[in-house]
């Protein structure tokens, strides 16, 4: 049931995203999850809306299983400043280790550190997170 519940979330509000150097496929994922989605950040705010982190918990329980060797690269936030980026990357990071991803599993992409423009500390529009689920590859 939470699976139905997921989807008609994603489907509702289009959540699901595919960055465009992505691989379509994830060969160790179930059929049934998605390697990747967004979030949306609201214009002024550093948290995500509860809608948002609800729909993330979901999509993230779906894959985070004991013993996942699945890593979560995180990149977006291409429209807000590097500044506020900054503080919407670490609350990012604060959210998905509460809701159960260990932080050596988290990879930031480097777009969250590039100083794409400069802007005020009030420069905070509306932006959308990628997040996309890689296994890990042991050398």
């Amino acid at each position: 049931m939470a699976d139905i519940q997921t989807a008609n979330a994603r489907a509702a509000r289009g959540h699901v995203f595919k960055p465009p150097h992505s691989d379509q496929s994830f060969p160790h994922a179930s059929a049934s999850v998605e390697t990747s989605m967004s979030v949306f950040f609201e214009e002024g705010r550093f948290a995500l809306p509860k809608r948002e982190i609800e729909t993330l918990a979901q999509w993230i329980h779906s894959w985070n299983t004991t013993g996942s060797k699945q890593h979560l690269h995180i990149g977006g936030a291409y429209e807000t400043s590097r500044t506020n980026r900054l503080r919407r990357l670490g609350f990012m990071m604060t959210l998905l280790q509460q809701l159960g991803v260990p932080q050596k599993r988290l990879h930031p992409e480097d777009d969250w550190t590039t100083s794409i423009r400069m802007g005020s500390m009030d420069d905070v529009p509306v932006d959308e997170v990628w997040l996309k689920l890689r296994e890990f590859q042991s050398s």
